[in-house]
């Protein structure tokens, strides 16, 4: 009885697995049914919506001239008809390997490359544009992989959003004099792209974010003396390009404009007066920066991860040092803190390693957490007076540190802010936080 009946809860067990089994098949099934369901409206959406944003940009050209017919096709183009005679390419499809856009279509001088014009299409090799084309609306060549030939014509006024983003197979393009703007993200993803010339523009202002970032092999581009700005992430992932020379009139630099890049060594115009937040990030190859004018603000991270930095010399007039600002700069040797500085960012020198020396300037009132830690070749700091707090492991993990210096000013001590600097010893006042928190610690003290 009883092996039957051991048999039979067994047996019951199984069935009870099976059908949790059987349970779970269901329940992914209905999860992936759902997500494919999902997966195809948010797709047909996303080409309503593309529909839609085409037929809202033909709506007028760039010139303002409202359109007169959004549907018109000549050959393998579709068109738009503006009531000043000119027409916007909106569509190409054919099976041409090179194509040539004619100057006109039904009679109508083309004015635009309209947006997504050529969205996606593999297979090109070459396009010709005729000198009537003043406009490359957003998108227009969007993932030609197979593009390796385009001419900009001197007509040309604009370079729209996106305009050559992931054309992974072109190689060079040159910029007309009378472009003023590259759009953002106009050459993203141009995995290819070697090199690219302005020729000789006075009225070029600035290279959109995104312009021409993981052009991985960009390596040889002047930008004109005209541009004011250079947006986020412009020249980020650029690991090829070595040599960039900063333009005289810049007064801004976008958040990560550099970041990854292969520069070696950047001067800074006196037109900038703040590095933005990782602007420089990660430039394993920069070893040098020198700063021609009055930056008053390091931002966050603007140097972190730049390994081979050297030698930075920062102007008298930064007041800010933001969080993480030159952390695992590994190489930085010597780096001396202007009078002016007042704040101090957490991380802001972590684990640069080679860092002999340090001085804090007397505008400082705290030492924020990790500041210092993991610099290994500093043997000394002299904490000024003007401090009163220094907090959780700003000076950890310091291994060469022998003596610091903190005077009766600070009433505040994070945890752990000399963890694991085993050879300091510490110089303060008996009766002191320092000389408290170092009786409590067992570190070993010195008093004047």
């Amino acid at each position: 009885m009883n092996s039957t009946k051991k048999a039979a809860e067994s047996k019951k067990r199984k069935l009870g697995k099976k059908k949790i089994i059987l349970i779970c098949v269901a329940a992914v099934l209905v999860a992936g049914a759902a997500f494919w369901a999902v997966y195809h409206f948010a797709l047909s959406d996303y080409f309503a919506r593309r529909s839609a944003v085409i037929e809202y940009t033909a709506s007028e050209n760039p010139e303002g001239s409202p359109v007169v017919d959004k549907y018109a096709k000549s050959g393998s183009f579709t068109y738009a008809v503006y009531e000043d005679g000119t027409a916007t390419l909106t569509s190409c499809r054919g099976s041409e390997k090179n194509i040539t856009v004619p100057e006109t279509v039904g009679g109508h001088t083309v004015l635009t490359i309209g947006y997504s014009c050529f969205f996606n299409d593999p297979d090109v090799i070459s396009i010709s544009i005729p000198d009537s084309v003043k406009y490359y609306e957003p998108y227009a060549f969007y993932g030609m992989s197979g593009l390796r030939e385009i001419t900009v014509p001197e007509s040309m006024k604009e370079i729209g959003e996106g305009t050559f983003v992931k054309c992974s197979s072109l190689e060079e393009i040159t910029i007309p004099a009378g472009v003023s703007a590259v759009g953002e993200g106009a050459f993203s993803e141009c995995t290819s792209l070697k090199s690219v010339i302005f020729q000789g523009s006075d009225i070029m202002r600035e290279i959109g974010g995104y312009a021409f970032s993981y052009c991985e092999a960009l390596e040889d581009i002047t930008l004109p003396g005209s541009i004011t700005a250079i947006g986020a992430h412009a020249f980020d992932g650029c690991a090829a390009l070595s040599e960039i020379r900063l333009p005289s009139h810049l007064n801004e630099l976008g958040e990560y404009a550099f970041k990854e890049s292969g520069v070696t060594d950047i001067t800074v115009p006196d037109g900038v007066t703040a590095i933005n937040e990782g602007v420089f990030s990660s430039c394993t190859s920069l070893k040098s920066v020198s700063f021609k004018g009055s930056i008053a603000e390091i931002g966050t991270s603007a140097f972190s991860g730049c390994t081979a930095l050297e030698t930075v010399e920062l102007p008298d007039t930064v007041k800010s040092i933001g969080d993480y600002a030159f952390m695992k700069c590994s190489a930085l040797k010597s780096l001396a803190l202007p009078p002016n500085l007042s704040s101090l960012g957490a991380y802001s020198f972590a684990d640069c390693m080679s860092l002999a020396e340090i001085n804090i300037p007397s505008l400082i009132t705290e030492i924020p957490v990790y500041c210092f830690a993991g610099c290994d070749s500093i043997t000394s700091v002299t904490v000024p007076d003007t401090v009163t707090g220094i907090l959780a492991y700003s000076f950890a993990s310091m291994d060469a540190l022998t003596d610091i210096y903190v005077p009766d000013s600070v009433t505040e001590l994070g945890e752990g802010w000399l963890a694991n600097s085993a050879k300091v010893t510490l110089h303060c006042s008996s009766g002191s936080t320092a000389h408290s928190y170092a009786e409590a610690n067992k570190i070993k003290t010195e008093t004047p």
